[in-house]
């Protein structure tokens, strides 16, 4: 086992009481010796070795788990994923921090490749020059197992950090889907909407058009019949009367308008 395990709390002291992921992984790096833990921790070596080999050995898909459990019980939201991905991610910025403070970067350059290397380089201390990834280089040829007892095997002791990697990248390929369609549905209810509003539009300016012609026609009609009925005789009030009979709405429209020009002109 590491240096710090399960023990980083006292038992005494209770539960980490953060529930912010950044302050409780920044609590947990600080704690002597969590740090060389996970680094030193190597998922293949745990994988492949056998017997007595597998005495002291860990991968760090078991540490990142064991560190969720206790961001977990502290009253953390976030999912083991993210925790996982997110301690993997802090270890390698680290180690690029590390390299750049110790080839002499200036503080910026430093802070941007991790922002936090100030917070912890003072408590990981000599353990910093411990490079995480060392235990990543690939193993010999000869060393591989047979593929199909490989292939079997693979499939109950897939390395935890291969895991990780693969159901981030699903978790990241749906939201983009999910993006993707919902700018879809967007665009396809502006659409819809913009159509609605032409339509309403074209139908509003059809009628009116109609009306218009409507009552120019009617207008036409009622002058035509009045001159015809002046030419047979009639006088003015029969031939008001017989037009009140046939248009009346027509009619009280056009008594409306003269009543109205008559008004304006006095």
């Amino acid at each position: 086992m590491g240096p710090v395990g399960t023990q980083v709390v006292k038992k005494n002291s209770g539960p980490v009481k953060c529930k912010l992921a950044n302050e409780f992984l920044l609590n947990w790096l600080k704690q002597p010796g969590n740090y060389a833990r996970y680094a030193k921790a190597n998922g293949n070596r745990a994988r492949f070795a056998k017997g007595s080999e597998k005495v002291g050995l860990e991968s760090r898909g078991v540490v990142a788990e064991e560190v969720y459990h206790m961001y977990a019980k502290a009253g953390g939201k976030h999912t083991m994923i993210t925790m996982k991905s997110k301690l993997w991610d802090w270890t390698r910025r680290y180690c690029r921090a590390h390299a750049v403070a110790t080839k002499g970067g200036s503080k910026d350059m430093v802070l941007k490749e991790f922002g936090f290397y100030y917070d912890l380089v003072d408590h990981i201390g000599e353990d910093s020059n411990i490079l995480v990834f060392d235990h990543n280089k690939k193993r010999p040829v000869t060393e591989l197992e047979p593929p199909r007892s490989y292939v079997k095997k693979c499939g109950e002791e897939y390395e935890a950090d291969a895991i990780q990697q693969l159901e981030i990248k699903q978790q990241q390929e749906m939201i983009q889907m999910m993006d993707a369609i919902e700018k879809q549905q967007r665009y396809q209810h502006e659409q819809m909407n913009h159509f609605l509003d032409k339509r309403q539009d074209f139908l509003y300016q059809q009628s009116h058009r109609c009306r218009l012609q409507q009552m120019q026609i009617q207008a036409s009609l009622i002058l035509s019949l009045g001159n015809r009925m002046k030419d047979a005789g009639f006088t003015e009030d029969e031939i008001a009367s017989n037009i009140r009979l046939l248009y009346p709405l027509e009619f009280e429209i056009q008594n409306e308008n003269d009543i109205e020009q008559k008004s304006t002109a006095s």
